[in-house]
């Protein structure tokens, strides 16, 4: 939209419009002009619903959902360095530690905005330090108490284990679930597909069955790929009380709520 300040006047209701159309090119230049020095296409171009949408899905906590948001609108905007740090942080939330590194890298080298750089970098150094630390995908060990000392490996049994009341009647039968997952995979369509099932799964049994993603991709994920046998991703193993294999699931891709619900 262009004004003529000359052509319009200097008074009355024309300046008022002169005016409101001068602060509109100034915000369009500068909207223009920050979307050029960050390389923030969505915000450039103005607010995109789908990238909007995605990230009041991601605030609110569900990442799975979100980051198949954000995957579609990396299809629109390839090159978009922020959308792709999103999907960063929706894979660390998700605990895919070789998906939240890759997306964390593109963007540190790709990036023209200095402060959305050294947020990836943040990012990576956290999930490089989280990789290396943890025993297992979501936590790293507690350090010991101050002045404990070591559990001693020939003590005997812990009596409370021993004398350990039997599952009452109708507990579930499925106690662990491990889901494998690789960034290195060629299925990654598959594994964001199956997602919103695993989340529906953990939150259904939250305090009565242990979840664990494992990377294969990581430093301690090729022990538990040989031990399971797995060659496809994602697959879904399901374990008992004592860590026998129930059931196995190659390429999972849909609802696993019965699935634990049924072993008998």
């Amino acid at each position: 939209m262009h004004f003529n300040l000359m052509e319009i006047g200097s008074t009355g209701p024309a300046r008022s419009l002169a005016r409101a159309g001068t602060k509109l090119m100034v915000a369009a230049f500068s909207i223009c002009l920050i979307g050029s020095a960050t390389g923030l296409i969505p915000a450039a171009e103005g607010a995109d619903a789908a990238f909007n949408q995605a990230v009041q899905t991601f605030t609110a906590g569900k990442y799975a959902q979100a980051l198949a948001q954000f995957q579609v609108v990396s299809q629109k905007y390839p090159s978009d360095p922020l959308t792709r740090y999103y999907m960063g942080l929706c894979y660390q939330q998700l605990n895919q530690v070789g998906q939240a590194q890759s997306m964390y890298t593109w963007v540190e080298r790709n990036a023209r905005s200095s402060e959305l750089k050294a947020k990836a970098r943040a990012g990576l150094d956290s999930m490089n330090q989280y990789s290396s630390a943890r025993t297992r995908p979501g936590s790293a060990p507690p350090p010991p108490a101050a002045g404990a000392a070591p559990p001693d490996p020939k003590a005997p049994a812990d009596p409370k284990k021993a004398d350990a009341k039997p599952e009452p009647k109708g507990a579930l039968k499925c106690k662990k679930v491990i889901q494998f997952t690789s960034a290195s995979s060629n299925e990654q369509r598959n594994i964001q597909m199956f997602g919103p099932h695993w989340d529906a799964a953990r939150e259904k049994f939250a305090g009565k069955v242990d979840f664990q993603i494992v990377d294969a991709d990581g430093s301690n994920g090729a022990e538990l790929v040989k031990k399971y046998s797995v060659t496809s991703y994602p697959t879904v193993v399901f374990l008992d009380k004592d860590g026998k294999v129930l059931s196995t699931q190659a390429n999972a891709n849909g609802d696993i709520i019965g699935t634990i619900e049924g072993f008998k």
